[in-house]
């Protein structure tokens, strides 16, 4: 498996073929977007697993993904599902320990929910819905809106999780900060299940 990581520009040649497999990101450019950074394997476009922009004020990071990928101890789905969701988001170090040290699950309900996909934590933005929508009985709009505002950090949604009991003496506030794979915030992406799938398989193939 090759794993290839280039930041670019739209003057590039190379962009092209991205822009063409990957139209929306034509619309970056209204944003500011200069240059694109992607990550893609076995040299096929095709198989991109990551895509971000930097406008001309935001410096590009270091191409760190394959250092990234190979301090991984094991290549699970879920190190792998982790890895392609969190890259780029957090810090790298940080990223490769969280993955490494898969978190024992507290209770019944984490085992059963987040033991197998994210290796314990309370990582993806369905999860946090998940669990939301099991302790309070909200509709999947409602459940939604919870974690849109979690993520906002909005002092209401923050005071409403401290009264919402999870278990005895402890609120679905306090399980959510202490469970988060993201625990610099705590913030919820949606997981990237395609780009893990083709990670996944490179490595089987």
């Amino acid at each position: 498996m090759k794993i290839n990581e280039i930041i670019i520009s739209e003057e590039e040649k190379e962009f092209r073929e991205f822009q063409r497999l990957q139209p929306h990101i034509t619309d970056w450019k209204s944003n500011g977007i200069k240059r694109w950074h992607f990550i893609y394997l076995n040299n096929d476009p095709k198989q991109c697993i990551h895509i971000a922009g930097f406008s001309a004020n935001l410096e590009p990071r270091e191409l760190l993904f394959r250092s990234t990928f190979n301090a991984l101890k094991r290549k699970h789905y879920s190190d792998l599902l982790l890895l392609v969701t969190f890259y780029g988001h957090m810090n790298n170090e940080l990223l490769v320990e969280k993955i490494n040290q898969p978190k024992i699950p507290v209770d019944d309900l984490t085992e059963l929910l987040f033991n197998e996909s994210s290796n314990g934590y309370l990582a993806y933005a369905h999860q946090l819905e998940q669990i939301y929508t099991t302790m309070t009985g909200a509709t999947s709009n409602e459940a939604n809106q919870f974690r849109r505002d979690w993520n906002k950090k909005k002092e209401s949604v923050i005071t409403q999780s401290k009264g919402i009991a999870y278990k005895k003496n402890i609120s679905i506030h306090d399980y959510i900060t202490e469970n988060s794979f993201f625990s610099e915030g705590p913030f919820f992406l949606s997981a990237n299940f395609r780009q893990a799938k083709l990670l996944y398989e490179s490595i089987l193939n």
